[in-house]
C-alpha cells in the first residue's frame, strides 16, 4: 500500500466529514446522526490490504479518530473540568476491533462490490462502537460524563452506522475506482500453484 496516498485519502476525507458534517447531519429527535466518513475509508482500505498494514491503517485512523472527533462531554457540576474531554484510547481500541472483524469477514464477501463495502462499514462500525461505549462506560463509574446512557449512545450511534453504511455504499463506487493509486496488493493470502 502506498502510505503517501493513503495519509492524503486521509486528511481529505477527515477534513470533509468535519467541513460536510451539518449539511449530512439528520435530525432524529433530540440526537443528531452523523455518517462517520473516515469509517468508510477505513472499510476500504481493510478490503484490500494485507493484515499487518491493516491493522497499521486502522490504528492511524483511530488514533486520528481520537484526536479530532472523539471529544466526550464532562459533569457540568465541575467547573473546573467543565468542556470537553479528548480521550486517546476508545476510538483507537475501537478500531483496531474493527479492523479485526474486517481481517476475518473480507475473505467472505464480493470486495469490489459497493453493497459489501456498505454492509462491512455497519458490521465493523458496530466493533468500533462496542468498544467505545464500553470503555467510557467503565470509565463513567469512577467519573461521570454528562448525561451518557450506554443504550442510548448504542442507538444513536447504530444509527449513525446505518447511515454511513448507506453513504458508504455509495462513495464505493468512486473509491474502488481510485484503488489504482493505493497500490494495494492483494491481501489474500498467496498459495503457490502445484502442477
Amino acid at each position: 500500500m502506498n502510505w503517501v496516498v493513503f495519509a492524503i485519502f486521509t486528511y481529505i476525507i477527515m477534513a470533509l466529514q468535519q467541513g460536510l458534517a451539518p449539511m449530512l447531519d439528520l435530525q432524529v429527535g433530540r440526537e443528531v446522526i452523523t455518517p462517520q466518513l473516515v469509517l468508510v475509508l477505513a472499510v476500504f482500505v481493510g478490503l484490500f490490504t494485507p493484515r499487518h498494514a491493516m491493522l497499521g491503517a486502522w490504528f492511524i485512523i483511530g488514533l486520528l479518530v481520537d484526536l479530532t472527533h472523539g471529544g466526550f462531554a464532562l459533569q457540568a457540576s465541575d467547573p473546573a473540568r467543565g468542556g470537553q474531554l479528548t480521550l486517546i484510547g476508545p476510538y483507537t481500541l475501537g478500531y483496531l476491533a474493527g479492523g479485526l472483524v474486517i481481517g476475518q469477514l473480507r475473505s467472505m464477501v464480493y470486495r469490489r462490490h459497493p453493497v459489501s463495502m456498505g454492509f462491512l462499514v455497519v458490521v465493523c462500525g458496530l466493533a468500533v462502537e462496542l468498544v467505545v461505549v464500553f470503555i467510557m462506560t467503565v470509565r463513567q463509574t469512577y467519573d461521570p460524563l454528562m448525561s451518557w446512557s450506554a443504550w442510548n449512545q448504542l442507538a444513536v450511534r447504530g444509527l449513525c452506522l446505518l447511515y454511513s453504511g448507506a453513504i458508504g455504499t455509495i462513495l464505493a463506487v468512486g473509491l474502488i475506482r481510485l484503488a489504482p493509486l493505493f497500490h494495494f496488493t492483494d491481501a489474500k493470502r498467496q498459495t503457490p500453484r502445484v502442477y
